[in-house]
């Protein structure tokens, strides 16, 4: 049920992307995208809702912030987040909001 539940919000939020951008495009899948969204749900703490929704608000003002300036320091910050969350902060935002 909760495979069946979370397939039905994946397609609807992908048919509201593409109806959104109006093209679809192998880009539109590239692994930064696949990467960005394990991020948010790593950092902001696996099988919590408010944490990875967090996370994702905060990944992406960063990301938009650090995409300005042309070059590929948004992925490196996301990057080095991941990590830091993975060594020091196994639980996420949401375990530590949790204490």
């Amino acid at each position: 049920m909760a495979f069946a539940v979370s397939g039905f919000f994946a397609g609807f939020a992908g048919a509201l992307y593409v109806y959104l951008i109006q093209l679809v495009s192998p880009n539109e899948t590239a692994s930064s995208i696949t990467i960005l969204v394990i991020a948010m749900a790593t950092i902001g703490g696996v099988g919590t809702i408010i944490g990875p929704a967090i996370a994702a608000i905060v990944i992406h003002v960063v990301t938009e912030l650090l995409h300005v300036s042309g070059t590929v320091y948004d992925q490196i910050a996301v990057g080095l987040a991941l990590m830091l969350f993975v060594l020091f902060l196994p639980q996420g935002i949401a375990g530590l909001l949790q204490r």
